[in-house]
């Protein structure tokens, strides 16, 4: 019986891979690697993009990582560029931007996107599908080339406070989305007005990273821990944000500030939004607070002149309450955030623990859901959070607020209910007597004058002196 030829050779994979014709026509350079990070399809873009023929390129181990420099070979190269990260060896898709040395400036970086593929079977581990994109231009600092982990951090950070983590289909966040793409586009101050913790910080840097001067840096001041001196030299001192490369400035409650130093910040907003602000370097004001503009006037805490100031373009932020849709979307989000530092990743929660978040109210709002997730997964065994990996204290405020009150305690009178008790035995007595006051007086073991004086406290009618006077009346009529 003759043995099955062996399929373990990367050419013999490549031939028997479903989608290579699919692939092939592709316009953009793709590319597969298997679980061992050997080279196991590369398409015809891919071939010119690079100068290598597949029949080479499936000797490449995509393992290296560190970068490399001119001195290196192009297969050197080449097997750095495709090289994953280890976030996608756990199966997250990620974008990475590569460095090649030697090459012209319109092919110099690379976006390489790596999307795994989860294998079945028992050797498991991901197929992992990249697709390569040149970027044109060369990204310097002054003079010198920005180094590769310098350029991934940026792009990370712009892919982090990107504004597709804020899609949502409810109404109030579509229009949030869509004041936020309007302030990306104008230079003018924004203010954000919403609870702590719901994304207002969060919101000023995809804000900054929208413009035109996303370039620059965006500093954060928080106007209410930061001495009154200190946020006055970074605005207006010799070492001024606008002077370090900081073309944004994200104020966090402004309403903390001294009157002076509100009175500059106005003065410095109305010169750089002004005529012939064009080549000002002052950086752009974007703010946030807790508490409504018009509110803090009236409570003596912000100058009227500088809420004016602000409030070109006001943005409102939902609490996380009113966005009780958005939450597997949002937990989804901060719970890959909160692992990224982690070996053992956590991708799920189970029904319980679901309940439990759904029935929060979420004062703390986006900032204690992160907070919750990110001590339930340093908590958790496995992939899953289980309910019992959650705070104690969340358990307990959700078992409080689906817990019926209890009844209001009836209250019990004595004094009502004993005159109420009083009356029907005295009423019962007149009405077996037939109104006879002596007969029910006796019938109650009490004098006569006693049950007379309780009548008439009780305001009960004298039934024998009614049965008198209609015997009486009757009398007259004959």
């Amino acid at each position: 019986m003759s043995e099955e030829p062996s399929s373990g050779t990367p050419r013999r994979l490549a031939k028997n891979f479903r989608w290579q014709a699919f692939f092939q026509r592709c316009a953009e350079p793709l590319f597969v690697l298997d679980r061992r990070l050997r080279l196991l399809f590369v398409n015809h873009a891919w071939e010119v993009l690079t100068g290598m023929p597949a029949a080479q390129a499936h000797v490449l181990i995509c393992r290296r990582s560190r970068p490399t420099t001119v001195d290196d070979s192009n297969e050197d190269i080449l097997a750095h560029a495709l090289t994953p990260s280890p976030e996608v060896l756990h199966g997250v898709s990620e974008r990475i931007r590569r460095l090649l040395p030697g090459r012209d400036a319109a092919e110099r970086w690379w976006d390489i996107d790596f999307l795994p593929l989860r294998q079945e079977g028992e050797q498991g581990g991901h197929l992992i599908l990249g697709r390569i994109r040149p970027v044109p231009g060369v990204e310097l600092a002054g003079e010198t080339p920005l180094s590769e982990k310098l350029v991934n951090l940026r792009l990370r950070r712009v892919e982090r406070f990107s504004l597709d983590a804020w899609n949502s289909s409810l109404p109030a966040m579509r229009r949030l989305a869509a004041q936020v793409r309007l302030a990306g586009q104008v230079a003018t101050p924004v203010l954000l007005v919403g609870e702590e913790g719901t994304g207002k910080q969060t919101l000023a840097r995809t804000i900054h990273y929208l413009s035109a001067r996303r370039d620059g840096a965006c500093a954060v001041l928080d106007c209410e821990r930061l001495p009154p001196t200190a946020v006055a030299a970074l605005l207006f001192g010799e070492r001024a944000a606008g002077r370090a490369g900081v073309t944004a400035v994200y104020l966090r409650e402004p309403a903390y500030l001294p009157r002076d130093v509100q009175l500059r910040l106005c003065e410095m907003i109305a010169r750089s939004n002004g005529p012939g602000a064009e080549g000002t370097t002052a950086p752009r004001i974007l703010a946030g607070c807790a508490m409504p503009p018009a509110q803090a006037v009236r409570a003596g805490r912000l100058l009227d002149e500088l809420a004016c100031a602000l409030s070109l373009l006001v943005i409102e932020v939902p609490p996380l309450r009113e966005r009780r849709s958005d939450l597997p979307a949002l937990v989804e989000r901060l719970l890959e955030r909160a692992c990224a530092d982690r070996e053992a990743r956590v991708t799920s929660l189970s029904a319980d623990a679901w309940a439990v978040l759904r029935g929060y109210v979420w004062p703390g709002n986006m900032r204690e859901l992160y907070a919750v997730l990110r001590a339930a997964a340093g908590r958790a065994n496995g992939e899953q959070i289980r309910v019992v990996d959650l705070p104690a204290e969340l358990r307990r405020a959700v078992e409080r607020e689906q817990t019926p009150p209890r009844p209001a305690e009836r209250a019990l009178p004595l004094e009502q209910l004993l005159e109420e008790a009083e009356r029907r035995l005295i009423l019962l007595a007149l009405r077996r007597t037939h109104g006879h006051k002596a007969r029910a007086a006796r019938l109650l073991s009490i004098p006569r004058p006693r049950l007379w004086r309780r009548m008439l406290k009780l305001g009960i009618v004298d039934t024998e002196a009614e049965s008198s006077s209609s015997v009486e009346d009757a009398k007259d009529e004959e």
